[in-house]
């Protein structure tokens, strides 16, 4: 059995980070709706065969990671296994995610900043040989994606929920802007009272920025986050709706909806590890 596979198995069971992939802290949110936009840029990683590049990830680059994100090169780092869809034939086995405030080619890390941090972390030792004769021979990234944090809810355990439901969303341009709307006004205070019922942790909402066009599988995504695979049977809480609108009339909402955007596809993450500014650290070490 492959390493991989065993790192699926285990994720099954037991639980690591990312409060939720591709998810905010409260913190966070209240941030992001002050600042610059929050940018994840999304890499989509396939294992070559025989290989454990997870293993190099959390060995070598998740350290530089930790050490960028203290020095205020990024805000954090994620790696997120794939739960479903699975088998030999899927597109791609783990992700990795990088959040910048605002657009990340307009902060990007200085060659000299960037140096300094591998430096200091592996003292010695050459990134470029690191990277060509371990890390490119274990796996090859399928494509890349950015995204732009829209909007999102979190509870108190948001942190501590490991599991993600992540659906991909394709929206029409000229409903993009009822259909951001919607997410905002009608989803949102949904999932408010779902997460207070404990059904699960967290939900966020993101648009993609690049690639796009008419021609792209999907351009939104959401996510719901759970502290255990068995939540995400839970049923909505009683009254949901009536609690969150009770001027509304749900099946008309429910109707609005599926008329502004089409359910593409659902997938199910789990967080291997994540990354965050430690306390205590200073940014531009």
């Amino acid at each position: 059995m492959s390493n991989l596979r065993i790192t699926h198995l285990w994720a099954v069971f037991f639980i690591l980070i990312f409060s939720t992939p591709l998810a905010l802290t409260a913190q966070e949110e209240k941030a992001a709706q002050e600042e610059l936009p929050i940018y994840a840029l999304v890499n989509y990683m396939k294992v070559k065969p025989g290989q454990d590049p997870i293993k190099m990830e959390r060995e070598i680059f998740e350290p530089v990671h930790q050490e960028a994100t203290n020095r205020g090169h990024r805000l954090g780092w994620d790696l997120i296994g794939i739960w479903l869809p699975s088998g030999t034939n899927r597109d791609y086995d783990y992700i990795t995610v990088d959040y910048f405030r605002g657009m990340p080619g307009s902060q990007s890390i200085s060659d000299e900043d960037r140096a300094s941090v591998w430096e200091k972390v592996h003292p010695g030792v050459s990134e470029e040989d690191t990277y060509e004769n371990k890390m490119q021979p274990a796996r090859d990234i399928v494509w890349r994606e950015m995204f732009v944090w829209k909007d999102g809810a979190s509870g108190p355990k948001a942190m501590d929920a490991r599991y993600m439901i992540v659906h991909k969303m394709k929206v029409g341009q000229k409903n993009m802007g009822a259909y951001e709307a919607m997410e905002s006004n009608i989803a949102k205070p949904l999932h408010e009272v779902n997460i207070k019922n404990g059904n699960y942790q967290s939900w966020n909402f993101w648009q993609l920025v690049l690639p796009r066009g008419s021609g792209r599988d999907y351009n939104y995504l959401t996510g719901e986050a759970y502290l255990e695979i068995a939540d995400m049977d839970k049923p909505w809480a009683e009254g949901a709706f009536q609690k969150a609108h009770p001027d509304k009339d749900p099946d008309e909402e429910l109707a609005k909806i599926f008329d502004l955007r089409e359910d593409v596809s659902t997938e199910a993450w789990y967080a291997i590890s994540r990354i965050r500014k430690q306390e205590g650290t200073a940014q531009n070490e």
